[in-house]
């Protein structure tokens, strides 16, 4: 993102800075803790499904405002506050997800399984930040810089619209899950 708004909109290179910091700070924390707090309630209240909606929602609501932030190149202000949106509504999705895999492990593997989410995680964002620079090569983007948007947004919508699919499977499991652990439950305050 650095590199789009500093080629796009070089003239504001400390607004960025300074609209970066409050975006990821203030936007991203906003997103992180209310979508935890509506996936928890949701699972109070039953729907287990809950915690995948929240990261199918923030992919869904993602794509359209990073579109528009990275592909609408004639406002500094506008991008960034299409990327402030989109910090708002794509970064709820880490907690909720996290949390569907620590509840479905044993306690013997949960900090195994929440390291490797977290290194296949990076390991894909790093691979991705390689692949973008050798695609930015390739189309020359040096002059084309509206091409680093579109080859920018071409990533992020690969990645939230991959992501779906397999979030909606997550869902799935943890619900099956919950409602097996549930009656589980049930059976035993039953017996006693």
């Amino acid at each position: 993102m650095p590199k789009y708004f500093g080629t796009i909109y070089a003239p504001y290179k400390t607004e960025y800075s300074v609209g970066n910091a409050f975006v990821v700070s203030l936007c991203g924390l906003t997103s992180s803790l209310g979508g935890a707090y509506l996936a928890d309630r949701w699972e109070r209240n039953g729907t287990y499904m809950g915690k995948a909606y929240i990261c199918i929602l923030s992919a869904l609501l993602g794509i359209p405002t990073i579109a528009l932030c990275t592909l609408v190149q004639n406002s500094f202000w506008f991008s960034l506050g299409m990327l402030g949106l989109e910090y708002l509504f794509a970064e709820s999705w880490l907690g909720p997800s996290i949390t569907m895999v620590i509840n479905t492990v044993s306690p013997k593997n949960k900090g195994f399984a929440v390291s490797a989410y977290l290194f296949f995680a990076t390991v894909a964002g790093t691979i991705a930040t390689e692949l973008l620079g050798v695609l930015q090569q390739y189309y020359n983007a040096k002059d084309h810089p509206e091409l680093y948007g579109y080859i920018l947004f071409a990533f992020v919508l690969f990645s939230y619209a991959g992501s779906i699919p397999f979030m909606w499977l997550a869902g799935r499991h943890y619900t099956a899950f919950k409602i097996k652990e549930d009656e589980e439950k049930e059976r035993i305050k039953n017996l006693s």
